[in-house]
């Protein structure tokens, strides 16, 4: 008999083989394939805490372990690929209609990957790292992720992000207050050493002395 703390040890060694085996081999070959199992005997630990669970449960329970271990490594590998296919879509996003494509795929897979790469999202910072397409950048970019010079993608997240036309406020460079479009000016301060030139509401050019 053995005990609890030793058989404990023993299915963690054949679990994390099994895992480390299979990590190795890239998927290749099967769990039903016979190289597999030999490959697990070169491992140092494997042979004595094989034999050990064999002997307290049988040989059923260590072909368990083994499985579990070859899973845990095997759905690692599918959450790389995964990660992969996001990769090559990123790289080739050249305007906004592909960002959002984009950004709902990886919204739509990521929750399903492991949770080490749910938490590496392509864009590891939604506030920064999304790129942009060309345009001033907003002056309100509160739930805007990117832009070009027509358009602007907002949304509160992932699932209703969608892109809108431009619609911005225009303001005084000097008061920054709104201005009414009709009644912008552009204002033009001489001096000996300076010229101003702005976007001005007819207060600010009024109090400039300007026409």
């Amino acid at each position: 008999m053995h005990t609890a703390i030793e058989i404990e040890i023993a299915e963690e060694i054949i679990i994390d083989c099994a895992e480390a085996e299979q990590e190795s081999n890239g998927g290749y070959p099967n769990l039903q394939d016979s190289r597999f199992w030999a490959m697990l005997n070169c491992y140092t630990n494997y042979p004595d805490a094989a034999k050990l669970i064999e002997e307290e449960f049988g040989s059923g329970r260590v072909k368990e372990l083994v499985r579990e271990g070859y899973m845990k490594a095997q759905d690692k590998l599918d959450n790389e690929n995964e990660l992969e296919d996001l990769r090559l879509q990123k790289a080739a996003i050249s305007n906004l209609q592909e960002l959002l494509d984009y950004l709902i795929t990886e919204a739509r897979e990521l929750p399903h990957l492991d949770h080490d790469f749910r938490d590496n999202s392509m864009f590891e910072d939604w506030s920064s790292d999304i790129p942009t397409f060309g345009g001033d950048e907003p002056r309100d970019t509160s739930e805007t992720w990117s832009w070009d010079e027509t358009h602007v993608l907002v949304g509160s997240c992932a699932g209703d992000l969608e892109i809108v036309p431009r619609n911005e406020t225009i303001y005084c460079h000097r008061c920054d207050t709104p201005l009414n479009p009709d009644k912008t000016v552009w204002l033009n301060q001489n001096s000996q050493t300076l010229l101003y030139e702005f976007l001005g509401c007819e207060d600010c050019a009024a109090a400039l002395g300007l026409p």
